[in-house]
This record gives C-alpha cells, structure tokens and sequence, in this order.
C-alpha cells in the first residue's frame, strides 16, 4: 500500500482500548500528554457511553482487580491502571496492606477526575486534532461489519463533541482489509499493522511491527516545531528503529518541554499609560479607544498618552465592538470586543481580563511578599506602590500562569469581605457613585429572562463576600456563555434605563452592574457544583505612572527648573513658583517641573492655572513613582520636618537626560532675583554648583571648642576632609553629563545605604560624596533665614570671612530659603517673613495657607514670644499685623463662650466680672471676624 500524503497535527491522542499505542506515539513524538483513555480499558458501547459524557468517570464507585491492581469503575465499567505493582500492594500485615490500597485507589480516583478535565479540554479546543484506537480482534468480539459500525458510530460521537479532528483506527490485517477500508472518508483513515502486543505486555517490554508502525508514524504526524523539539523526536525514533528491526523497550519517558499547553490569552484593560504588561499571554488592550479623546472622569488625555496607546497595544474599536459606549460601560467594551473578535486573539482555550493597575497573583507562595502590604478590600486584595521590573519577571511569568490556570473552568479574585455589609447594602450605601433601583431593575431582568440564576441572584446580593473589578479567566465555552448572557441583560436593560441627566461618574452604571453581574454568574457556577474554579489574591497599585522621556519645552534660551514636593507641601510649593514667575526675564524661556508623588489632581490645577498668563513659562508635573519603583523606600531616612521626597534629588540625572545642566530649587524659599543669572554659572567641570552651609559651618566653628563629636560625624562618617566645604543643598545648579558619567544615582543609594541614619538626609550623602567636585556660589542665592532666629549674637559665632558674606546676603537676598523648623507660615511676625505673604497672597492658596495653620495654632497654647533679632530687624508691615491677629480668633472666640458660660451660672460679682469679660472678648471677635473678610 503506498504512502498518503503526510498529515500533520497540532495534537494527537489515543482512545485506547489500552495504552500500547499511547507509548507508541509517545516514544514516537515526546509530545503526548495522558488523556483519560491512555490509562483505560473499555469495551467499545462504553467507550462511546463516556465520550458522549466524561463526567460519568467522576464517579469514586470504584472496585479494585486484586490480581492485576486495576480498577474499575462500576458505572462506566472502565478499567484504569493502578500506579503500583501487586507485589507493592501486598503486605503480611493485613491493615498495613489494606492502607496501601486505600491510598492506591484514591490516587486513581485523583488521577481519573484530572485525566478527564484534561480529555474535555482538548475536546473544545479548535486546534487540528487526530484520535487514534487500535481496534483489536481479541478485544472486539464481532464481525468486519460490526467494526465498521463502531467505527462509524464513534465518528458521529466525536463529531458531536468536538471539530476540526481526524480519526484514525489501527487493525491487525487478519481483517478483511477492502471490507474495512469502505469506511474511510476525508477524516476516517484505517491503517493496519502485522500483529499487536499482548496486554499483559503493553507496559513493558514487548514487541512491535516495526515496518507498519514507522510507516503510520510518519504518514501522521504532529507539526514540526522546533521549539518543543517535536521533529527532533520523530528522527531519534526513527533513527532507534532503524537500529533495531526486531523489537524496542518503549517506557513511559516525558519530554516536559514538549507538553502542548492551553492557549491562554489574558487582555489588560488600559485607559491611560502604565507599566505595560505584554507577553505570549498578556495582552494589552485600550479600553474606549473611539471615545479616548473625549474628557473622561480622569479628565482629558494628552496627545503623548494617546500615542503610546496607540503604540502599544490593540485597541476595542475594530470588527463588531461597542466601544463608543466606555464612558458607561468602562473596561467591559474591552470583553466585548474579545467575545466577538476572538480570531484576532488567534482562538484562545482561555480568555481572561486584568487591569493596568490590578492584577492576579497567580503563584500562591507569591503572597507572602505582600504580607506587611495593607488590603486595599479585606481578605482579597493587597495595596502596594507600584510594580517594579523585577515584579513584572517573578509575577507574571508564561510557566507561571499556565500553572494557575491549567485544570481550573474559572479563576477569579478572591471575595473582597465587608463584616455585616452585604452586597446589596454595599450598592445602596455608595450612592455617590450608584443608583440602588438601578440594581433593582437589572435583578428583574435576570429572573425574568434567566429564571434558573433567580437563587444564585439572591444568594450574592444577601452575601458579605463581593466579586469586584471585573477580573476573570475562564475556559473559551464558558466565556463565550457568560457574554451571551451579560451582554443580552444590558440590552434589555439599556431599554428601561435612562442616563442622559446623570453626573460623568454615575453614568458608569454598567460597569458598576457588570461587577455585580460577575459575582451572580460565579455563585450561579458554584452551586451548579461541577466546574472546578480557582479563587486569587490579587495586587492592586497606587501609582501606574510610566517613566516618560522627559525633553525641553523650548528650543532655545531655556532655563530648566526643578522642585521636589509633596501633597502637604503643594501650597508652599505654589509661592515659590509664583515668586519665581514674578522675576522672570521675557529674555528667556523657563521650563519648571515638579517630582512628586502624590499632589492631588485640584492642587496641581491651582498651580497651574496660576501660571498661565506667563507666555514664557512652561509647567510640568512628573510622578516621581516610575523612577523609584526598583528602590526599596525603607532605605529612604527620614526624621523630624523631612519627607522622602528630599530624595528624589538622586534620581534627577535619569530623569532630565536630555538637559545639560538644570536647577534644582527646594520648594519651602522664595526667589527675589531672576533664576537666569544663577543658570549662566559655568559648571562645566564641576558636578554642580552650591551655596556653602552657613548653619553647619557655624556648629563646626563652635563644635571646634565645645562639641568635637559634631565633627567626627562630618569627619568620619561622612568621610570629609574639611567640614568647612559642605554646601547647603536646597538650591543646585546640576550638571547633568557629569551626573551621568559617575553614575550618580547608584552612587547615591550605595553610600545612602552605607551611612543609614543620615542626620541631613540626602544633603549628607551628597556632601561625602561630592568633596571637591562643588562649585560655590554666592549665599544671597540660598540664604539660610534662620540663624538670627536661633542665635541672636551670630557676629560672635561666625568666621569673620561667613559672616560678612552672609550680613551682605541678608540685606541684599536673591533667594530666601526658610529651612529649619522655623517657617514664615506658622509666625508672620518673624524676619523676613513678609517676602513670603507678599507672594502667598498671589497664590489660590492664600487662605488655606492661613487656615491650615490657624488650625495648627488653636490646638497649642498661646505662641511663645517672638524672636528678637539684633542688627536684622525689620519693620512689621499691617499684613504681619494682620495675620498675627487672625492667629488669634480662634483661641479669643473660645474665651467669649468661655465667660458667656460662666457669665449665666454665676450670681454677685462674678457675675458681672464675667459680664464684662464676655462684652470684651465679643467684641474682639466681632472685631477680628471683619479683619479677616477684608484680608479676603
């Protein structure tokens, strides 16, 4: 008989009757993972019983065969190997012998229940499948004509549960071969071979038709793929064969590597740049791509933003999709577009959803790192910064998610758990965001049109656990039966609903129902009670921002500016950057930047609407977060008024390479001058520019007499050779080449991790670092405000050389820096705090900066009196006086109640003392009421 053309296959498995022929190709390809049938004996009408429905092998009615240790399954009357031998199971000790079987028979059991989800697996998937069974004339008790009737009976069951297959019947050629071969069609082929191994030889040793069997091997066969070494084995099987024409030892050897895998795709759902995840499985998607320019609740994208959208993944507009509707239906019209458009994911077996800032943890043992991370919902989902790279390696890794899914129908996230609040109650209870009849109707619709989930719809609602984010990864059949049902209820439901008239948030309404829609589907699965479903801890992340090339607003004369702050300091930040617009040149353009963390999305649009009416100033805001991410922030000390944003000084140089030189600016000072002046300092071979630290050369001046332990920090700890060179960091001019060239950053950290418990933070690490690579400016750019304030008699604790330097800086300020725990904000009245509320006033904070600290001021007693400074007094201007007084009200108001009270229970003359005392202090509150309606 001559060789049909070679069909190849992307899997290949055996129906049996046993498994002589499942180590065949096994030995043949390496590539055949056990299905239920390569470990069990069954007569043909079984056979075909269990194909039309594998879960009846789910049965634990099992009986052993003592004399072979195989076991049977009475409803089926499949027989399935045993893993041990009979002589391992036998024991002169009954009880012992008897344990042995006991946990022989439940390792059966076990591995039946995994044989057959991974037999229905293959069952649905769309892959090129070829079935193979060897139809054996001591098995199969009929005539020629009964075997063709098998043979076209198990056609039409395996059409009925599967597509897209061959199937292939191995005979002996005792048969009659013309007879047999009338069957064959474009998908049934009947092969034969000499003779057939005897059972009792089909695990061991035994001999094969060499001839017939390497010419069925290689007229079928699997895709050759490199990869998984299949071809490899196909010529290493064949090269043994060919060594050897009489007789092989096939053993059940596994090539790991080879193993077919489940074809799983997870999209991320994105509507703004993150950290992108994106490999073989994870699959980037934009969320609302046709709407993506229009203002969402986030406000609008930028043109930048929308590029790396675009760039960087596919989008939910193309082929049927509905993603006009993402402003209501949010990351759902990410699911539709899957559902409807699966032949772009290249037909998964698997299709499931993350975020860009929520994801699952799919190894368990992961979890413990998160362990001190807080919930951000109970019992389910940890809080954590951000991922860093190395997150990106260890938690979502291919091998990684194959683990989690394989064997599983669904994986969810666990249950968020709120104590006494069911989910009904949790809808109706958030309604800034929802509309609790709109749960009300949505409920109708379900048992109305899907009566069956009537229960599961009161069980969850009724429940404390709650199924939220829309996180999922559930088998392709299953998937497609969830959208077909969510999808037909929001069509009904968008007929009874309208949200023209609704705020942007509460517009959102599918999406918050999908959420709930998902939580009924999973418990509806769970009390169908036979679908095997994985519950994750997932992770969710506070900052997603992405490291940007950040470039130059202007092409030429740009001056770039740099602050480092916080959300508690964005007030103060706001003065410094209003005082340095107001001394602007129109000479040259002013590119200002601001790190932070955490500056609310209102106080960032104060800012910069504050700015706007300056043609030559550009403000930018950049989440420091993407560039700190791989940096553990436990390294980070801090103590007393610092915060760790004094730190993003070190990673300045990555950030703005694109620069040659820029300035660095604290945020609690004000710049009286034009900052161009202090940018044209050459630093060309210098790593930056400084002002020298008046404050710490005062203590060594001092220390030198009274406090040598001072100086053996500066000396010994942070490795100075003279003290007397440490500059005051809160104002730098930086060159950004230089930084780059000694790998500033890396530097930084190493020496920060070295010293630990800096007492300036990271003003000491760059001091050690730095020694003789500074290049001073003058100290009217940074002058320390506070030494008159904690030393009155500074003539007489300063070198003469400092202290003339710094008297002619304090008349003649270009920058005020008011470092120190004194600060203009929380006393008006001390020196040089004018230049401060000169320019808060121009600021949308100027009352909240007044209203924070009256705040501060009313719970301590009555301010301490003010500092005296000799030779530095100013004169108090009327605001000074002003705010002085505001500072005041709240502790005078309390006074008025005070003796108001007393004035009501008291007789004689306490009584009218109080009185008086009441008339007095009313009137001064009326008094300061007014003054403050005027400072407005």
């Amino acid at each position: 008989m001559s060789m049909c053309n070679i069909k190849k296959y992307d899997e290949i498995f055996t129906l049996g009757p046993n498994c002589e022929l499942a180590f065949k190709i096994q030995q043949c390809f390496g590539s055949i993972e056990s299905y239920l049938f390569n470990w069990a004996v069954a007569n043909p009408h079984d056979m075909l019983k269990v194909l039309e429905n594998p879960t009846l092998v789910f049965s634990e009615k099992i009986e052993e065969i003592k004399e072979t240790n195989m076991w049977r399954c009475s409803i089926t009357n499949l027989i399935f190997h045993g893993k041990s031998s009979v002589q391992e199971l036998s024991d002169p000790d009954v009880f012992i012998s008897r344990y042995k079987r006991d946990i022989e028979k439940n390792e059966v059991i076990s591995r039946v229940k995994y044989l057959t989800d991974k037999f229905q697996n293959a069952l649905q998937s769309i892959e090129k499948k070829l079935f193979t069974i060897e139809i054996r004339d001591d098995f199969f008790k009929f005539s020629v004509t009964g075997i063709t009737s098998f043979i076209s009976n198990l056609y039409n069951v395996l059409s009925k549960i599967t597509n897209n297959f061959d199937l292939l019947c191995i005979l002996r050629k005792e048969f009659d071969i013309d007879e047999i071969n009338s069957v064959q069609n474009g998908n049934i082929y009947i092969r034969f071979v000499n003779y057939f191994a005897p059972y009792d030889k089909a695990t061991s040793e035994n001999f094969i038709d060499i001839v017939s069997s390497k010419r069925i091997f290689n007229e079928f066969r699997l895709k050759d793929d490199v990869e998984n070494n299949r071809s490899s084995n196909l010529i290493n099987y064949n090269q043994e064969i060919n060594k050897n024409s009489s007789n092989i030892l096939l053993t059940d050897k596994k090539d790991k590597n080879s193993l077919r895998q489940n074809k799983i795709k997870i999209l991320v759902s994105y509507h703004t740049p993150a950290l992108l995840l994106k490999n073989d499985i994870l699959t980037p998607i934009h969320a609302g791509r046709s709407v993506a320019a229009s203002r969402s609740k986030d406000g609008n994208l930028d043109k930048e933003s929308l590029a790396w959208l675009n760039d960087n993944m596919i989008g939910d507009n193309t082929g049927d999709n509905i993603s006009d509707k993402n402003r209501f239906y949010n990351e759902i019209t990410s699911v539709y577009w899957a559902w409807k458009n699966q032949q772009q994911l290249d037909y998964p077996d698997y299709i499931g959803f993350m975020h860009y800032r929520r994801q699952f943890l799919f190894d368990d043992e992961k979890c413990s790192k998160y362990s001190n991370s807080s919930f951000f919902a109970p019992e389910s989902q940890y809080r954590i910064s951000c991922l860093s790279d190395s997150d990106i390696v260890e938690l979502f890794s291919e091998k990684q998610i194959q683990n989690a899914v394989n064997g599983y129908d669904l994986i969810v996230t666990r249950p968020a758990e709120y104590k006494n609040i069911t989910v009904y109650e949790q809808y109706k209870l958030e309604s800034r965001f929802h509309e609790i009849s709109d749960l009300d109707k949505i409920c109708l619709i379900i048992k109305n049109k899907f009566p069956a989930f009537s229960e599961s719809v009161d069980t969850y609602l009724n429940s404390d656990k709650h199924y939220f984010w829309n996180m999922f990864i559930m088998k392709k059949e299953l998937f497609n039966e969830f959208c077909q049902w969510m999808f037909s209820i929001f069509e009904d439901f968008e007929k009874v609903i309208d949200i023209s008239s609704r705020t942007i948030v509460k517009k959102r309404v599918y999406a918050y129902l999908s959420e709930r829609l998902v939580g009924i589907y999973i418990t509806y699965l769970k009390m169908k009670n036979n679908l095997k479903i994985s519950e994750k801890w997932s992770i969710f992340e506070e900052y997603t921002n992405i490291c940007t090339e950040i470039k130059p607003s202007y092409s030429n004369k740009c001056i770039p500016i740099v602050f480092s702050s916080d959300n508690n300091y964005s007030s103060y930040l706001a003065v410094a950057i209003k005082s340095l617009a107001e001394n602007t040149s129109t000479e040259y353009n002013y590119d200002i930047f601001v790190l932070d963390e955490d500056i609310s999305t209102y106080n960032k649009t104060l800012i910069e609407a504050m700015i706007v009416q300056y043609n030559n100033i550009s403000l930018r805001f950049i989440k420091v977060s993407p560039y700190i991410k791989d940096v553990p922030r436990e390294i980070f000390y801090c103590h007393g008024h610092f915060s760790i944003s004094t730190y993003y000084r070190f990673f300045i140089a990555r950030i703005f390479k694109n620069f040659q030189k820029v300035i660095y600016l604290d945020c609690d000072l004000v710049i009286l001058d034009d900052i161009a002046k202090l940018f044209k300092i050459d630093i060309e071979d210098y790593v930056l520019a400084a002002a020298l630290d008046v404050e710490v050369t005062r203590a060594i001046y001092n220390d030198e007499r009274y406090c040598p332990q001072r100086l053996c920090y500066y000396k010994n700890t942070l490795g100075m050779k003279d003290p007397y060179n440490y500059f005051q960091a809160g104002v730098l001019l930086l060159n950004i080449n230089q930084m780059i060239d000694m790998n500033f950053e890396k530097i930084c950290i190493d020496q920060l991790i070295k010293i630990k418990t800096p007492e300036y933070v990271d003003q000491d690490i760059l001091n050690s670092l730095l020694e003789g690579k500074i290049k001073y400016f003058d100290i009217s750019w940074n002058l320390e405000w506070h030494l008159p304030l904690f030393h009155k008699n500074i003539v007489t604790i300063l070198p003469n050389d400092i202290l003339d330097e710094y008297q002619a800086a304090y008349n003649e300020p270009k920058i005020i820096h008011y470092c120190s725990s004194y600060k203009p904000w929380k006393d008006p009245c001390l020196p040089l705090s004018q230049y401060f509320w000169q320019y808060a006033k121009l600021t949308p904070f100027y009352e909240s900066i007044i209203f924070h600290n009256l705040k501060i001021f009313s719970k301590t007693e009555a301010p301490t009196e003010t500092v005296k400074v000799q030779e530095f007094d100013i004169n108090n201007h009327n605001l000074i006086v002003m705010l002085k007084e505001v500072f005041y009200y709240r502790r005078t108001k309390f006074k008025y109640m005070y003796y108001k009270f007393l004035s009501k229970i008291c007789w004689g003359k306490k009584r009218k003392r109080y009185k008086e005392k009441r008339k007095k202090f009313r009137a001064e509150t009326h008094r300061i009421r007014n003054l403050i309606k005027s400072i407005r």
